[in-house]
Parts: structure tokens; C-alpha cells; sequence
């Protein structure tokens, strides 16, 4: 296994790895990530260079892009808001590597990639609603800090997020 920045010959397997979580979330009831959310993104995230795969035997197992803002960084109490600090977004696992300590894997090498660039903290949000990410997030020690960050689309539309945590 080893971790590298996407590249655009990535972009059809990164949309397919994504649509398999979607897919996969669905079916449980967490609604939030669909054809407008996460996939367009991806090309920016690859010409941003911030978009890491872990990539097992040429197959893509997990995806994260690393960041040095967040537009809810505001929003919420920090431990230390004056501290450098790395936000980890749009986070998957391959659906067909789940339970194997793809996740945990894939947010360590997140952790020292925030450390090699200078970061303190390596932060994330989660929507309100994702118990399975947030027992996850909790077990590998993230801490979650006071506020919420309301994510409006349009109006009447919005996801409540809560701010997580963890120094590097």
C-alpha cells in the first residue's frame, strides 16, 4: 500500500470508488454525499494537488483531500485557533476494503502529512447525523470541540456539522 496525490488519470476510478460509498451510505439512511456532492469536486482537488489516494495493488482503497482551509473554520471552538492546523474532507474507503483498517490507515498518513507541512492539528467536520463516521473519528482519538458549523445550499436546505480534532 502506499499513499500519492490523484492525478487526472485517476478521475474516472476515483468517481467509481465514490459512487460505490454513496451507494453504500445510502442504504443507510445518510443522504448528504449524491451527484452534487463529492465527485465534482474531485477535478479542483486534483489540479489543487490536495487529493490523496492509498492505493493498494493499483486499486484505490481509500481517498482524502488535505487542506489548509476550511469554510467552516469559524464556526467552531478550536483547542488552539491561533495553531497551524490541516482539515481533512470528502474521506472514503473503498466499500469493498471496509472493516480492514483502511480508514484508520488513511488518517494516519493524513496525521503526518500535516505534520510534514508545518500543521499542529489535523481537523475535520462531520455531519451531525453520520454515527458511523463519528464512532470512527472518536475511536482513533479525535476530540470534538464546542459549536457547530450549519452548511446552508439553499434555503431550507443545510447539514449541521460538528468540528473534530486531534494534534499531530
Amino acid at each position: 500500500m502506499h499513499l500519492r496525490l490523484a492525478t487526472l488519470n485517476d478521475l474516472i476510478d476515483i468517481k467509481a470508488m465514490y459512487e460505490e460509498v454513496i451507494i453504500h451510505m445510502q442504504g443507510q439512511g445518510l443522504n448528504f454525499w449524491d451527484e452534487y456532492y463529492p465527485c465534482p469536486l474531485f477535478l479542483n482537488d486534483i489540479k489543487n494537488q490536495n487529493l490523496y489516494l492509498l492505493v493498494d495493488k493499483n486499486e484505490i482503497i481509500a481517498a482524502f483531500v488535505l487542506s489548509s482551509k476550511h469554510e467552516g473554520v469559524d464556526k467552531v471552538e478550536w483547542e488552539n485557533i491561533n495553531s497551524k492546523a490541516f482539515y481533512l474532507d470528502r474521506f472514503a474507503v473503498s466499500v469493498k476494503r471496509l472493516r480492514e483498517g483502511i480508514g484508520a490507515l488513511a488518517v494516519d498518513h493524513a496525521k503526518r502529512l500535516a505534520k510534514v507541512k508545518g500543521a499542529n492539528y489535523l481537523r475535520l467536520f462531520v455531519v451531525d447525523n453520520n454515527t458511523p463516521a463519528i464512532k470512527f473519528y472518536k475511536k482513533i482519538n479525535f476530540k470534538r470541540v464546542n459549536g457547530i458549523y450549519e452548511d446552508t445550499y439553499e434555503e431550507g436546505l443545510f447539514l449541521r456539522q460538528f468540528g473534530y480534532e486531534i494534534k499531530v
